[in-house]
This record gives C-alpha cells, sequence and structure tokens, in this order.
C-alpha cells in the first residue's frame, strides 16, 4: 500500500533583540505532524551575534533545547506550545502555525531547515 503525502504544521522560534525593530533570527524550527516532532536548533549563531553583539547565546541554546526537549514528547507537546505562545513575547517570538504538505517528511523537513534557519 503506497503512502500518500502528510500533513504538517511548521514553526519558527525566532529571537528578536528589541521590540523596536523589525530584525529577526530564526533559531529553531518545529515540523509536526499528527504521530512525530522534527525540531532543529540553528547552529549559525553568528547571525544572532551579528544583529546583537551583546547576546547571550548559551541561554539561548540552552533555552531552546529545552522546549525542543518538551515539544518531542507527545504527551507535552500542546502544553509546551501554549507555554510558548503565552509567554513569548519581546526577545523569543513564535511564528504563526504554517499548514504544510510533505511527501517526504525528513527529506521535506532538511530542505525546510536548510532554507531558514
Amino acid at each position: 500500500m503506497k503512502v500518500g503525502p502528510k500533513i504538517a504544521v511548521s514553526l519558527l522560534i525566532k529571537y528578536a533583540p528589541s521590540p523596536l525593530k523589525e530584525d529577526v533570527v530564526n533559531i529553531a524550527l518545529i515540523l509536526m505532524d499528527d504521530h512525530t516532532t522534527y525540531v532543529r536548533i540553528t547552529n549559525r549563531w553568528d547571525r544572532v551575534r551579528a544583529l546583537d553583539p551583546h547576546a547571550d547565546v548559551d541561554l539561548l541554546k540552552a533555552t531552546a533545547d529545552d522546549l525542543l526537549a518538551q515539544l518531542r514528547d507527545p504527551h507535552r507537546r500542546e502544553q509546551c506550545l501554549q507555554m510558548m505562545r503565552s509567554s513569548f513575547s519581546n526577545s523569543l517570538q513564535i511564528s504563526d502555525p504554517v499548514r504544510c504538505l510533505l511527501k517526504n517528511p525528513k527529506r521535506d523537513f532538511a530542505t525546510l531547515a536548510a532554507q531558514l534557519l
């Protein structure tokens, strides 16, 4: 039996050092379908430092690692998303969800991560 494309939702976690400017850097990508959560954290922290030389990159990494570990747990995923939506406001922001159609989830996720991070 051939499996068709899957519908998934993608979200970006962004670092925005100033609420007065629209400059942001994507620091993490989340892609979720009904059964799987794919997460990738940027390895391009130089982009954060270029935008904000005073950024606490270690804190950003630790925060992203913690949140994304929670998202991988199917029992905590929705609770973590709600917390991110309600508490992220200034320097960390979560994008609105974007629905997408995946033909090959792992490959499509890798492609999105390469483009967005």
